[in-house]
């Protein structure tokens, strides 16, 4: 070593040793070393860290580390590894053994391994292929999860257990091979693979698990074999390159949500086999454009087609007994649906915003028009309600402002509220001698009614109940009222003639022709 003076500023003497840290100064002696330190330990630590990113990168270049131990947790975090080789004597690839090794590009797993356990390379992202030997026989839950740069994968023969979440989140796994020794697709096996872009399934797979293929965006096609009985709710949750699914005629029952936002599923044969399809199969399907529920299903659960836009045409077979809660909201692209007499209860808000529906038959067998069910279908000219119904619920017809006629039939006993309201194009009206009520905000909003007969069996009109129907001219209201709800008739500023008890007279001020029922002269 050269001599050169101490590197504390102001000493004269000689510097004798370097700093064994960084090698880069000099000092005389203990005194001036500690004196300068609180200067030197910054850029001590720095060249430090320098020098030890330069060796590990060196190492990665030049470097395959022959693994003798593969234990839990016994890698984990060791983002310097980028090729291994895991030795013979290995049979099992434990919990965690290269969890977040994402420097990791290369492994070779011998023929020893008979297991490779849950989170063993999972957030490996820098692993592009994996070769899996035939000894292996189970790949535990979550094994390969987050290895994003993952682009293919073979699974042996001899493995017959693929554990949930297993390829969860690998988004570059552009295809695999699923063996014939696999019996169920498990949970979340292959969720978030967005780059997959085909499957096989074998025909021994009796099941595919809850949210097996959700969110696999590239996925164009499916064909589900005769082997599979059940497909778990959001199997297929957000598939939206899906463009086709066949479904075997062994599946018994559909999950819940299991086609939710399929937006590119343009047609879906359900088979004979489906006794029923759970809550919001296909919601948000907006591509779909046709269906045909086959004789076997007995119910439709809740949201089934709601928000499937594109929908033209639906038949409902003759064994169907209920359909469901928003069952087909917004589906603004069906003009018409016959729904069988076998239908006995159809729920709230099963047509909501239909707003290119026309037309609709309802069953003899249903007693009860739900609340919201037919509100906002706009394009709605007319409806036939049959005899068997003695109910029209809270906005049933809200803001179907195309309405232009109703018949209600002699079994309705109950206007209920905001019924019509907002019907806007509705002409005429005829209330039955069976009802006895009717609700607050019934026919709020009816501009184009002109003339309403109000039969002697109701006892009772609701607040607001004709509030704002300025074109209506006339009203009869007979002695059986009790009850006028506030401003029943507000706004009807055409009223010209009303028949109406005595003790009703003061709500109409200003009507030129003002009578009592007994009175009565005019229609």
């Amino acid at each position: 070593m050269s001599s050169s003076l101490c590197s504390n500023p102001g000493c004269k003497e000689t510097g004798k040793s370097r700093c064994s840290a960084c090698l880069l100064v000099s000092y005389c002696g203990a005194i001036c070393q500690k004196s300068h330190w609180s200067n030197h330990k910054v850029p001590c630590k720095t060249h430090r860290q320098q020098k030890r990113q330069q060796q590990q990168q060196q190492q990665q270049v030049t470097e395959t580390i022959l693994i003798e131990k593969a234990g839990p947790r016994s890698w984990m975090g060791r983002k310097d590894l980028v090729s291994v080789v895991i030795s013979c004597k290995v049979k099992i690839i434990g919990v965690l053994a290269f969890y977040e090794c994402s420097g990791l590009t290369s492994v070779v797993i011998p023929d020893s391994v008979t297991s490779i356990e849950k989170l063993a390379f999972s957030e490996c992202s820098g692993l592009t292929s994996v070769v899996i030997p035939d000894s292996v026989t189970s790949i535990e839950e979550c094994a390969f999860q987050g290895c994003t740069n993952l682009v293919s994968i073979v699974i042996p023969e001899s493995v017959n257990s693929i554990g949930d979440g297993t390829f969860h989140g690998c988004s570059g796994l552009t295809s695999i091979v699923i063996p014939d020794s696999i019996t169920n697709i498990g949970d979340g096996v292959f969720q978030g693979c967005s780059g997959l872009t085909s499957i096989v399934i074998p025909d021994s797979v009796t099941s595919i698990g809850v949210a097996a293929f959700h969110g696999c965006s590239g996925l164009t096609s499916v064909v589900i074999p005769d082997s599979v009985t059940s497909i778990e709710k959001i199997a297929f949750y957000r598939c939206t390159g899906l463009t086709s699914v066949v479904i075997s005629g062994s599946v018994a029952s559909i999950g819940e949500e299991v086609f939710y936002g399929c937006s590119g599923l343009t047609s879906v044969v359900i088979p004979d086999s489906v006794a029923s399809i759970g809550d919001g199969v296909f919601q948000e399907c907006s591509g779909l454009k046709s269906i045909v529920i086959p004789d076997s299903v007995i119910s439709v659960g809740d949201g089934v087609f709601q928000g499937c836009s594109g929908l033209t045409s639906v038949v409902i077979s003759d064994s169907l007994t209920s359909i469901g809660f928003a069952a087909f909201h917004g589906c603004s692209g069906l003009t018409s649906i016959i729904i069988p007499d076998s239908v006995t209860s159809i729920r709230d808000r099963a047509f909501t915003k239909c707003s290119g529906l026309t037309s609709i038959m309802i069953s003899d067998s249903v007693t009860r028009i739900e609340e919201y069910v037919f509100q906002e279908c706009s394009g709605l000219i007319s409806i036939v309600i049959p005899d068997s119904v003695i109910s029209i619920g809270v906005q049933a017809f809200a803001k179907c402002s195309g309405l232009t006629s109703v018949m209600i039939p002699d079994s309705v006993t109950c206007i209920e509220n905001a019924a019509f309201h907002g019907c806007s194009g509705l002409t005429f009206i005829e209330i039955p001698d069976s009802v006895t009520s009717i609700g607050v905000g019934a026919f709020e909003g009816c501009s184009g009614l002109t003339f309403v007969e109000i039969p002697d069996s109701v006892t009772r009109i609701g607040v607001q109940a004709f509030h704002d129907c300025r074109g209506l001219t006339s009203i009869v209201i007979p002695e059986s009222v009790t009850e006028i709800g506030a401003n029943a008739f507000y706004n009807c500023d055409r009223l010209e003639r009303v028949s109406a008890p005595a003790r009703f007279h003061n709500l109409f001020p200003g009507v030129a022709s003002l009578t009592t029922p007994s009175q009565y002269l005019f229609k």
